[in-house]
């Protein structure tokens, strides 16, 4: 989870090397929708991406695959009707990262996007995701990886190590930042 730019696309690539299956709401809709950006769907345009984003995480979890999911989240209703529509898997099993960059940082790496948003939409997105987060990052995104000074490669493994330590010791989701 996080913002435009702060990393969620990269670090998912990296976690796809090691074994993730990976999918991304903006991969669907630039294969789909070729000249547009979720900004510029139609509301049956965005449901039929959606379904198609979530059709597409149910296959891949009913393979008993471990799967990284590339997404904002930030409206709550988005997170508890893909929550709800991947089916019947063990919902403890689900480890939610919030990473966050400075705004300078965001805007510079969108900048070098192959196809950036808006300035303007990068400082709504970011001041709504840290002014005032929608309650599935007060919820559910306990965790935050701060990727403005470290390498995709790098949050990817803090990311595996948190799993990791949280398989053995049977602690899921306790707050805690990297820095």
């Amino acid at each position: 989870m996080g913002t435009s730019g702060v990393g969620k696309s990269e670090t998912a690539k990296e976690l796809s090397k090691k074994g993730y299956e990976w999918i991304s709401l903006d991969k669907i809709i630039k294969k789909k929708y070729p000249n547009k950006d979720n900004n510029s769907l139609n509301k049956r345009e965005l449901e039929e991406v959606f379904e198609e984003f979530y059709s597409k995480a149910n296959r891949i979890l009913k393979k008993n695959k471990n799967l990284v999911v590339d997404e904002w989240f930030y409206e709550k209703e988005n997170l508890e009707k893909f929550l709800e529509k991947i089916g019947e898997i063990d919902k403890r099993k689900i480890h939610y990262f919030h990473l966050i960059a400075g705004l300078e940082e965001v805007i510079k790496r969108n900048s070098k996007k192959k196809n950036p948003l808006k300035e303007k939409e990068v400082i709504k997105h970011y001041e709504l995701t840290f002014k005032s987060p929608g309650e599935s990052y007060i919820e559910k995104a306990p965790v935050k990886l701060n990727t403005e000074k470290i390498s995709p490669k790098e949050v990817s493994e803090h990311i595996l190590n948190h799993i990791l330590f949280n398989e053995k010791t049977s602690i899921s989701n306790e707050r805690d930042e990297y820095f």
